[in-house]
């Protein structure tokens, strides 16, 4: 490169117009080029040097003119948001759809830095808001990814469509939020898609980390609560019950909304057979066992591997033990470990060995009896019901198992067993 073609692009990049101006007097060449086959006029662009960008192509340059990435200089402007140059390219013919060497325009790259004022000005000039980049993606995957709620909103406004296999609505989901979800479902993202790789649906993705104001949102636009994992055969309800016992409030809320939308609270995996109740116990996650039984899950529905009891059991859980006794488990035609002790009298009915044996060979009281005929009568709707119907609230407190607890301020119910206090460790 000749000494006067290094004076003028060292001009062009100080934004010098008035020496720029004497070298192209003097014949330098507007589009002298590097090894990277980068011009002048990439260099002035670069850099928002919009009156330069004005002379070098009055002076014929080359707006289209690649490098050997394939860049032109729109897409020097465009990435870093210098819209008055953009302007000019523009008016000059760039052209608006030219892509790089990841075939990426500049609509791509201007999305990916996040500016809203020159998408809009790209897509004023035709440019094509579906197109795809090497990978498939589109504009409207890089406006997710990066979050961009103005973004997104322009695209789908242009004409954006929704490439479901882009899984768009499980990365909003994932990253908590709540109006992209929004905007992406109003748009006609499908709310029971199953990624592919993970089997997760968006319902079960919000199910990991608690987000019940999402999962409501999704819920009421269509999604299932009962929609299990491809792979794992888990549902929400089984995925919720597994979040640690510090989040219990959130996850309090999120089974309540699954609630609402008739989720199937005895749900089995169909590997393993596990209901939320089991998966509840078994991950010692002690609240959430007590909600679901007391929301009207079934004591009785075993997983495969080993019996709600028995689990409680080995965990050397004494109220869990003795809620489940009295939400109806069925001592008699099973667990034949519990046998008939030789003297009642001897019994140590302070061990959960001692007190099942007792519980097992003698009659119950009669209203035990009866809660446990009307809540299996109910089923799941027992929590809506019990409060609606005719009777004395004691009856209704009974029924819902609050002679036996005391108060939670989370779930609204009681949480502890007879007068002991022994499940107030798990508060």
């Amino acid at each position: 490169m000749e000494k006067l073609d290094c004076d003028f692009i060292k001009a062009v990049r100080e934004g010098n117009i008035k020496v720029v101006q004497d070298l192209l007097d003097k014949g330098c060449r507007v589009d002298v080029s590097d090894c990277q086959n980068l011009t002048p006029l990439h260099l002035a662009a670069s850099r928002d040097h919009v009156d330069i960008v004005k002379l070098l192509l009055s002076h014929g340059a080359q707006v289209n003119r690649k490098t050997v990435d394939k860049l032109v200089p729109l897409h020097f402007a465009a990435v870093r948001g210098f819209i008055d140059t953009v302007k000019v390219l523009l008016n000059a013919g760039a052209h608006v759809d030219a892509i790089d060497s990841s075939e990426q325009t500049a609509l791509h790259l201007v999305i990916c830095r996040g500016h809203v004022d020159v998408a809009e000005l790209l897509i004023q000039h035709g440019a094509k808001v579906n197109i795809e980049e090497i990978h498939g993606y589109t504009p409207l995957c890089e406006a997710v990814w990066q979050k961009s709620v103005p973004l997104v909103r322009l695209l789908l406004s242009s004409g954006a469509k929704i490439t479901q296999s882009h899984y768009l609505l499980h990365y909003a989901v994932l990253h908590q939020h709540y109006e992209m979800v929004k905007l992406l479902l109003d748009a006609g993202s499908i709310p029971n898609l199953r990624d592919h790789e993970t089997g997760d649906t968006p319902l079960i993705l919000a199910a990991k980390t608690g987000q019940s104001h999402i999962a409501d949102l999704l819920l009421k636009n269509g999604a299932s609560p009962n929609y299990v994992n491809s792979l794992t055969g888990l549902t929400p309800l089984h995925v919720v019950v597994r979040i640690r016992e510090s989040d219990f409030a959130s996850v309090c809320t999120f089974i309540k909304v699954l609630c609402r939308h008739n989720v199937n609270l005895n749900a089995t995996v169909s590997t393993s057979g596990e209901t939320p109740l089991s998966m509840a116990l078994i991950n010692k996650r002690y609240r959430a066992a007590v909600l679901l039984i007391k929301l009207g899950a079934d004591v009785n529905l075993n997983s495969k591997m080993v019996p709600n009891l028995a689990i409680a059991w080995n965990h050397n859980n004494f109220p869990i033990v003795r809620l489940l006794v009295a939400a109806g488990l069925d001592m008699r035609q099973r667990f034949p470990e519990i046998n008939r002790p030789d003297d009642f009298n001897q019994l140590n009915t302070e061990t959960i060995t001692g007190w099942l044996k007792y519980r097992k060979f003698n009659p119950p009281p009669m209203a035990d009896l009866c809660r446990i005929c009307v809540r299996q009568y109910l089923g799941d709707k027992v929590s809506d019901v019990v409060p609606t119907l005719d009777l004395p609230k004691i009856l209704q407190q009974y029924l819902m198992f609050e002679d036996i607890y005391v108060e939670d301020p989370i779930i609204n119910t009681r949480i502890s067993c007879g007068d002991s206090g022994l499940f107030s460790k798990y508060l």
